[in-house]
Order: structure tokens, then sequence, then C-alpha cells
């Protein structure tokens, strides 16, 4: 260990937290520690023009509001204070590993991570102008989305809670993997 791993940053204890919390091998937590100073910059943290470089390679052009409100999401903790620390980090790119689920990165927790996004005024539940604005992001028919809101919305209640939402993506993987690949790039 010790040399490469001797950037200022992590310390050895948050390194084996992350390996030990996430259920990592050495080589994983190597591969995810060098991404993570590729985004900090030097620094102990990712800021929000760091997390920006995660989506360089992404086959989509996300839009600004939906970037800063993944990193909203993942930045929670108010601890945190607008950055990702390194628990954080390993958090997202294992969300974006959508091939291994691991304690913290479940499927649950993606569908938590695309409400957020998708719930853009923050009332814990999701309009219809909400859920439209966001699929039309790799959705071409406005009427398509209409109606899957409409099939969506169990109750009538014109918002679709968390509940109805896990439920949609459970029965529509194809539309919940494209949302999972316009929200996590590739890890």
């Amino acid at each position: 260990m010790g040399g490469c791993f001797a950037k200022p940053g992590i310390k050895p204890a948050e390194r084996a937290a992350a390996m030990e919390k996430y259920k990592l091998s050495e080589e994983e937590i190597r591969k995810i520690e060098e991404f993570f100073y590729d985004c900090a910059s030097k620094r102990k943290y990712v800021t929000y023009s760091g997390f920006r470089t995660l989506y360089a390679s992404s086959r989509f052009d996300q839009e600004e509001a939906d970037m800063q409100a993944v990193f909203r999401t993942i930045a929670r903790p108010p601890q945190l204070d607008g950055r990702i620390d390194f628990d954080s980090f390993v958090r997202l790119i294992l969300l974006c590993n959508r091939g291994k689920e691991v304690e913290g990165a479940s499927e649950e927790d993606r569908m938590r991570v695309l409400f957020d996004v998708m719930d853009s005024d923050g009332s814990e539940s999701i309009s219809k102008p909400e859920f439209q604005r966001f699929l039309l992001n790799f959705v071409d028919d406005d009427t398509a989305t209409s109606q899957m809101f409409d099939k969506l919305d169990s109750d009538q209640s014109e918002e679709i809670d968390f509940q109805e939402f896990s439920s949609f993506c459970k029965s529509n993987r194809k539309v919940y993997r494209k949302m999972c690949l316009y929200v996590f790039p590739s890890g």
C-alpha cells in the first residue's frame, strides 16, 4: 500500500472503512480511489466541476439541471456542504456500476436517486410536468410519456409517490435502464 496512496485526502482508515462497507476488493478500491483523485483535483472532496467529469463519456447529453440534481442527491448530508467526500463518491461509482449490487448501492437506492432527480421541486412526489420533462430526454413521444404517467399514477392523485415510481421501474425495465444510463454515467 503506502506510496501510491499517499496523495492528500484519503486516510487509510477511510479507505478500509469503504472497503468493508461496500465489500470491495483491494483492486476495486484502488481504481475508485484513482478516479476520485482525478475528479477531486488534489482536494479531499469532489466539487461540482469535478463531478461533471463523470459525464464526459456519457452517450446522453444531460441537462445541467439533472446533473446538479444528481450532485445534490449524492452530496446531500449537510456536513458535506455541496461536496462529495470519498465515501459518497464510492457510493456514486457503485450506483453507476449497475452490474454489481452491493450494500449502499442497491436497485432501490438507484430508484431513490432517480426519483429525487425527477422531483425537481423537492415535494416528495413527481408531477406530470416533472415526469414528462425528464423522460423526454430519451423518449421522443410526449403522448407516450403522458400515457405512462397516467398508468403509473395508480391512485389518480396527479402525483407519483416513491412506491408508484418503484413499481413502474420494476415493471418497465427498458425505460428504467434508460433512466439509469441517463442519470448514472458509466463508472
